[in-house]
């Protein structure tokens, strides 16, 4: 009674009644097996398999960091919960998914209404993502066997390429890499792609697109934050929205396929923010093992200044991604997830990386400015050398990016702003013009 009391306080506080609460599985055979390992999480958090345990105590270990992990994501939404509740409504938790069946690596869910009003009309400012994917029966059995890249998108009609399906890189709010066979939960800074949902339309669709025909029951909160005008998180009003570059093909001329762009600073931004969310993947095809397992570095650069890098000193490495486990890797997963990659790991979110560039920008709406980048390994420009011993399913260096210039405005308040969406014309943006412009997405 004092387990069952410590796994679902909830439930027996009710005597029953809660239909909230969670559900206790258990799948009984009359198989004979080998030993195996239940972890117990308190706060209604259930059982936990402790999966490939091949690593005896270590796995004892990793499993509690995962299992810790996974708390912390429960009490942080339970924070911005109680948050919602006082006054300054400064927080909000919004269901945007509620066990919905991922079939063969698609789920299209329409984006709630009340989503984009809430982000309009409350000011938000922060946007973090927690994500669930379960398997059927909560067996890893049942989970992808695979570590498949998974992308969130916005598909809007007349704007993306497809009204449900797309898989634009300008519309894309998160990325996710499936665990070899086990389940995952993850909490994500996405605060970079919240103007796309802040200019959301009543017809919008989330699209999650999986490589791969990956099946889960998928679960996706948003918790939404409006940061205090003084702090240093505070980002202010949206301006514009600028998509930059995306991948491609990692090879000798990827970095003349992603010239320069020019661009003019919106009247009234503040402050101008570079955000990339950027992997690494093919490997077995080349002798640098490029670019999951290998370190290439990525090179930003405003108006000629010196240059912001990315870049990924754990690829390659032995336990790059185990060592990551506290910071939401899944652990005691099957296959390869130890090793470490080019910005993911197997069973982990994709965290999108940012740089504030203000200082860089020239004064003045009227001014062109220009932003540059480039991707080298080495140093120098990759040129792929193939594989002396190539492996039959490996393939060729990818990288995969989505990057966008965002200006924000004074973080104050003052008057509610309206959001629109607009064509970007030619290879200049213009300055948005008015008193208090209004947000545009130049897609």
């Amino acid at each position: 009674l004092l387990l069952l009391e410590g796994l679902f306080p909830h439930w027996l506080a009710s005597n029953g009644s809660d239909s909230s609460a969670m559900e206790l599985l258990a799948n009984l055979d009359a198989a004979r097996h080998g030993p195996d390992v239940l972890g117990l999480q308190g706060g209604s958090g259930g059982l936990r398999r402790f999966g490939s345990a091949g690593s005896g105590l270590r796995s004892v270990a990793l499993q509690t960091m995962g299992m810790q992990y996974e708390q912390r994501i429960a009490e942080r939404r339970a924070s911005f919960e109680q948050q919602a509740t006082t006054a300054s409504n400064a927080e909000r938790v919004i269901r945007v998914v509620d066990s919905q069946t991922m079939d063969r690596g698609s789920l299209e869910v329409p984006l709630p209404s009340e989503t984009a009003e809430a982000i309009r009309s409350g000011g938000f400012d922060q946007l973090e993502m927690e994500l669930w994917l379960d398997c059927p029966g909560h067996l890893d059995k049942n989970c992808g066997p695979w570590d498949f890249e998974m992308n969130l998108y916005l598909c809007s009609e007349n704007v993306t390429s497809h009204p449900r399906w797309c898989r634009d890189s300008k519309a894309n709010l998160g990325r996710w890499i499936t665990a070899y066979g086990r389940e995952g939960r993850w909490l994500s800074n996405n605060s970079a792609a919240l103007p796309l949902l802040a200019a959301a339309g009543d017809s919008d669709i989330l699209h999650f697109q999986a490589v791969g025909w990956q099946n889960y029951n998928v679960t996706l909160f948003f918790l939404l934050r409006r940061s205090a005008p003084d702090g240093e998180d505070a980002r202010g009003p949206v301006l514009a929205r600028l998509p930059l570059w995306e991948g491609g093909k990692f090879d000798e001329k990827y970095n003349e396929r992603h010239p320069p762009m020019n661009f003019s600073v919106p009247a009234g931004a503040k402050r101008a923010i570079l955000s990339t969310m950027l992997t690494g993947h093919g490997w077995g095809a080349e002798e640098a093992n490029c670019a999951e397992f290998c370190n290439h570095t990525h090179h930003f650069s405003v108006n000629g200044n010196e240059e912001i890098v990315r870049a990924f000193p754990v690829a390659g490495t032995e336990t790059g991604c185990e060592d990551q486990v506290s910071e939401g890797v899944v652990p005691n997963q099957y296959g390869s997830w130890p090793a470490g990659r080019a910005g993911w790991c197997p069973g982990k979110h994709v965290d999108w990386w940012e740089a504030d560039v203000t200082p860089w920008l020239l004064d003045g709406s009227s001014q062109l400015n220009s932003i540059s980048y480039r991707a080298l390994f080495q140093g120098r420009s990759y040129e792929p050398e193939p594989a002396s011993d190539p492996q039959s399913n490996g393939f060729a260096a990818e990288i995969h990016l989505t990057s966008a210039l965002t200006f924000y405005g004074a973080a104050e308040g003052g008057e509610e702003a309206t959001y629109t969406k607009q064509e970007e014309a030619g290879g200049e943006v213009g300055a948005v013009k008015g008193q208090r412009q209004p947000p545009v997405l130049l897609l």
